[in-house]
């Protein structure tokens, strides 16, 4: 007789048979958990009396289940079967494996009893590695329903007929779905699943649609406001929800089915998730567009949308900015203690954005914290390597800022998007612009086809006619008081909500490691969208150009524009590349594309 030591410590459990006794394992398995015709329960009674047979020796020893699990599934990776065809080890291989009775696997089961072949698999090519693999390793497979015995040729050419069937039954099932999903989301209905953020399903004389939730759907709106009307950060939101005790949209969807809450958090990744589907606005989306119809207009799922389209995108373009950078293949994620100024603070050579950088001293007590240049997270060339420590940038900045705007009122910027259905529009082009030149290509080929396109051309002209036809509102801004100054504004804030709310307002700061002379980093500031909101202040002095535009130990030829520049005179010229030691008064390139950006601020605002 054989033994084993215990596992991890524990007392050997050994499974024991007699030679004629045949140790059973009942395969079940449901696609639907609703259909009572071939229930679980009804699958173990028949599985159970094959085994107490007379004819035979045999008793269950356990039931490999699997719920809501397709036919198409390999026996390997279902949840339940699966660990009954593992080996742990090679006592597996043999008659008599040793382990506990709560570590499923193949030397445990001598047959492998299931009510009809196809609760095994309806995938011919998994079948027959499944029978393959039953003959290799002396297992029996039975169907109580079919009745056939699969150790015998016959038998296995029986059985591969009868899985033949199965197959193509259930591609008959799956082309029956997929039509029928067609129709259902060509007319705006929702097609199952748990609904996005802020909806409930609901079923009507038409079939399923989305209805607000009455409690998650204004807490949508007020997330989307803290994004785009307060510029607060997503990490500050989730903050915000947690410590209300909001459950997310997961654990309330739980809550409502009865289920067990999990206690999951709100996270920045839960919030961008949450506006990635345009759902959010009431459209149906398919294969991870918005789903439109044959006459090229966007399909809704819902009359009652919490956003309108442009919220929604507006939202999107947010969260692209509070995360700039994240799409680059070499993005670094930031960690825990976010520095305000990371990311706005650019390289003054090669405009890569400064990350902050920890060192600790040798000591093992001292902490170096420095703005570094990230050139090599980005693949350019940097002679430069900008660095500039921590605590003198911070402290130059927030003298600027608070010398700027400090005594300003605190002002929200409350946007109100216009109509507009460019989008749609620009969607009808383009689908009309395929039609064509899919009939151009012939693909149109048959009188029945033809007669197709010119309907569907007809009706994409159509609606082309219509959208155009609509006046486009454009969109108002507001500038309302808070009640506070800005420099108690920023003070508020922390670090998070400042690098989000710099960044939203296109602020940028430009570091030169050396400036020319003695002096070791310039430092250009410019301020971006904050010049308007300190114009709508009464800020006199912000009117002006170069209000937007604050330099530190930089050279005085840096401050003019590349026209004043060259209006300069030669003795003036002359005098600089003395002072400075430099060849050519030029512009630095980066100096070039800031100034540059200020075109781009009303598309940003």
């Amino acid at each position: 007789m054989r033994t084993t030591p215990a596992r991890g410590g524990l007392s050997p459990t050994r499974v024991t048979h007699s030679s004629q006794i045949q140790r059973v394992l009942g395969a079940l398995r449901l696609s639907v958990s609703s259909d009572e015709s071939t229930s679980i329960e009804r699958q173990k009674d028949e599985v159970n009396h094959w085994a107490d047979s007379p004819s035979r020796e045999a008793r269950v020893i356990g039931f490999a289940e699997d719920t809501d699990v397709s036919g198409s599934m390999s026996p390997w990776d279902r949840p339940g079967l699966g660990l009954w065809l593992r080996t742990l080890d090679d006592l597996c291989l043999v008659n008599g494996c040793w382990h506990v009775e709560d570590e499923p696997c193949m030397g445990q089961w001598d047959v492998l009893v299931a009510w009809k072949l196809d609760r095994l698999s309806r995938n011919t090519v998994d079948f027959g590695k499944l029978l393959e693999w039953a003959q290799k390793h002396n297992k029996v497979i039975v169907s109580t329903q079919e009745n056939f015995d699969l150790s015998t040729d016959i038998g296995v050419m029986v059985a591969k007929i009868i899985m033949i069937f199965a197959e193509f039954e259930l591609k008959t099932i799956a082309s029956r779905i997929k039509s029928s999903m067609a129709k259902l989301r060509m007319k705006g209905r929702w097609l199952g699943g748990n609904p996005p953020t802020g909806y409930q399903s609901v079923r009507t004389t038409e079939g399923v649609t989305l209805v607000q939730d009455p409690v998650y759907g204004p807490l949508v709106r007020r997330i989307y406001t803290m994004l785009v009307v307060d510029l607060m950060s997503a990490g500050s939101i989730c903050k915000i929800l947690n410590a209300e005790g909001i459950l997310t949209w997961s654990d309330h969807m739980r809550q409502q089915k009865g289920r067990t809450v999990k206690g999951h958090r709100w996270l920045p990744q839960v919030l961008g998730k949450m506006f990635t589907s345009a759902t959010l606005c009431g459209y149906v989306m398919h294969d991870g567009e918005i789903y439109a119809d044959a006459a090229g207009k966007w399909v809704k799922v819902t009359e009652d949308p919490i956003l309108t389209f442009a919220e929604w995108d507006q939202a999107n373009k947010q969260l692209m900015r509070n995360a700039q950078g994240v799409g680059h293949k070499n993005y670094r994620v930031r960690d825990n203690e976010t520095a305000h100024l990371s990311t706005v603070t650019r390289c003054g050579d090669c405009w890569s954005p400064m990350y902050l950088s920890r060192r600790r001293a040798r000591s093992g007590i001292k902490v170096y914290e420095h703005y570094r240049c990230s050139y090599g997270n980005y693949g350019v060339d940097c002679t430069m390597r900008s660095s500039i420590e921590r605590s003198e940038l911070e402290e130059l900045f927030s003298d600027q800022i608070t010398g700027q705007l400090g005594s300003a009122p605190e002002l929200r910027k409350i946007v109100t998007p216009g109509v507009d259905h460019t989008a749609e529009l620009e969607a009808c082009k383009l689908r009309l612009g395929k039609l064509e030149g899919d009939f151009i290509a012939g693909k149109y080929d048959s009188d029945a086809k033809e007669a197709s396109y010119w309907r569907t051309l007809e009706s994409l002209t159509e609606e082309i006619a219509r959208l155009e036809a609509i006046p486009v509102t454009p969109t108002t801004v507001e500038w309302v008081e808070t009640g506070t100054t800005f420099a108690d504004k920023w003070g508020a804030m922390d670090e998070e909500d400042r690098r989000t709310y710099l960044l939203a307002n296109n602020v940028t700061l430009l570091v030169f490691k050396d400036a020319g002379g003695k002096r070791r980093h310039g430092v250009v500031t410019h301020f971006g969208a904050l010049q308007e909101m300190a114009v709508r202040a009464g800020i006199k002095s912000a009117e002006k150009e170069t209000w937007a535009e604050a330099q530190h130990q930089c050279p005085v030829y840096w401050s003019l524009s590349e026209e004043e520049l060259a209006r300069q005179s030669a003795e003036w010229e002359a005098v600089m590349k003395a002072n400075y030691a430099v060849e050519e008064l030029v512009l630095p390139a980066t100096l070039t594309k800031l100034r540059g950006r200020r075109e781009d601020l009303t598309e940003a605002a």
